[in-house]
């Protein structure tokens, strides 16, 4: 297994995002490549940070520094495609450029073809990894199929929410309130059936149990995921006016979340 790791050598702390991608590749048993990308000709004293920083790495999952030009979006999407997962920082751009394009992860993650690992620092744990992933029932395979690999890698154990944004509408008649809590009732036990059966494709060992909320999916997301070490999403693939009017879940969990995120590209042909 091959994973990216994406540091910009121009902002402070890039070990982080290194040692957070060494730490995950031990758990996944991954080879991990250094990624800088460049503006200009390369600069000596970037190549040897970048050679120093990979020699944090474990000898044992320590792969390549690479150095290619070019804007970091595109860098990192061009080059990931060729990989397992792609680690990045919750870095954030200056404040104009923030409110334009977003956060580089979440630009990231939009159009990445390759699952996105957004690191956040790790909290204390005393037992096994805990992942969070939330499903969307309309597409629930793709999903599925990717926390099942992803947590039999990491050996998490895994809980299932589905968020509901549905509004169910305030009514005098007591009669059709009653009629709408039944249907809302059966609604529930099929979300329930549909998150089991997601479960279902996990080994045993790594089975949780099943989560329903309801409201906004990215701010349900990213208050539940606060009780966990990982939150799993899968990317609508948005772009343009879609995106600006209707935004991403998986964005707004990249940008709230407080753990770390993990991000899969859509389905081909999704």
């Amino acid at each position: 297994m091959r994973m990216l790791a994406c540091v910009d050598l121009r902002r402070s702390e890039p070990e982080f995002v290194v040692d957070e991608a060494a730490s995950w590749a031990a758990d996944a048993g991954a080879t991990v490549d250094l990624l800088f990308a460049r503006t200009g000709d390369p600069s000596p004293e970037h190549e040897a940070a970048l050679r120093a920083l990979l020699q944090r790495v474990p000898e044992t999952h320590r792969g390549e520094a690479l150095m290619p030009e070019g804007a970091a979006v595109d860098v990192i999407v061009k080059t990931s495609a060729n990989y397992d997962l792609a680690v990045i920082g919750p870095r954030e751009p200056g404040p104009v450029e923030r409110v334009l394009l977003g956060s580089i992860a979440a630009r990231v993650v939009r159009v990445a073809r390759a699952p996105v690992l957004v690191v956040r620092p790790r909290r204390e744990r005393t037992g096994p990894l805990r992942m969070l992933a939330g499903v969307d029932l309309q597409h629930p395979e793709p999903t599925a199929s990717q926390v099942s690999t992803w947590a039999t890698r990491m050996n998490a154990v895994v809980d299932a929410l589905y968020v509901d944004a549905m509004v169910i509408p305030r009514v005098g008649d007591v009669e059709l309130a009653e009629q709408l809590r039944r249907e809302r009732e059966a609604y529930r036990r099929s979300d329930i059936a549909q998150l089991e059966r997601v479960l279902g494709a996990l080994p045993y060992a790594l089975r949780g149990g099943v989560r329903v909320a309801e409201g906004d999916p990215g701010s349900a997301l990213i208050e539940v995921s606060a009780e966990y070490d990982l939150i799993a999403v899968g990317s609508e693939g948005r772009t343009g006016v879609s995106r600006l009017l209707l935004g991403s879940v998986a964005e707004s969990v990249v940008r709230g979340a407080s753990v770390t995120a993990l991000v899969f590209p859509p389905a081909e042909g999704h």
